[in-house]
């Protein structure tokens, strides 16, 4: 029982080193959010979500005001793209 204690340490301390020199922090990225369908283009962040983006942005209003959670549905029904450039892989 020892012994396959030492390999599967030795296994995973390998695995850990070996993916850890490849990680990318995305949410230091620049990141656009993009609708060609409405021609919007605006600067993204990652972790976020389309409505706080846009929100952040000035493009829309607070969506939790008076009856905008419907008049911003156009944003949900609507196709948008994060986009960003990663090198150093």
């Amino acid at each position: 029982m020892f012994r396959k204690f030492v390999v599967v340490a030795l296994t995973s301390q390998m695995a850990t080193s070996a993916v850890s020199s490849h990680v990318i922090d995305l949410g230091t990225l620049e990141w656009a959010l993009k609708n060609d369908t409405m021609n919007e283009s605006i600067r993204g962040s990652v972790p976020s979500h389309i409505h706080l983006d846009l929100y952040r942005e000035g493009v829309i209003g607070d969506p939790y005001f008076g009856l905008n959670d419907f008049d911003l549905r156009w944003v949900a029904l609507t196709n948008w793209t994060y986009k960003t450039s990663v090198t150093g892989l």
